[in-house]
């Protein structure tokens, strides 16, 4: 599988769409080590996981994109000034 994607090491999280294909720009490549991992991501008893509608697809693209994409001025210029609108209870932390 590693050959097949392209992956050099682990962990690793690649992303799919519905049809299969690999969502760009959405891997996860060794951030952490395994016990990190174990601790964080993988334990049940610590994460929370929801459930995401999306009711305008080409936005939440356009978001998407602006988030993972290269460019790091507009992305910080978007967290900046979507910040205020953001309430604590919404955030998995």
């Amino acid at each position: 599988i590693m050959e097949d994607y392209n992956i050099f090491g682990l962990p690793s999280f690649v992303f799919f769409d519905p049809d299969g294909a690999e969502v760009p720009n959405a891997r996860v490549l060794g951030e952490m080590d395994a016990e990190q991992l174990a601790s964080t991501t993988m334990d049940r008893s610590g994460r929370m996981l929801r459930r995401v509608q999306l009711t305008d697809a080409e936005a939440a693209a356009t978001v998407f994109e602006l988030l993972m994409g290269n460019e790091v001025a507009p992305r910080r210029e978007f967290i900046v000034e979507s910040s205020d609108r953001l309430g604590r209870e919404r955030i998995d932390a």
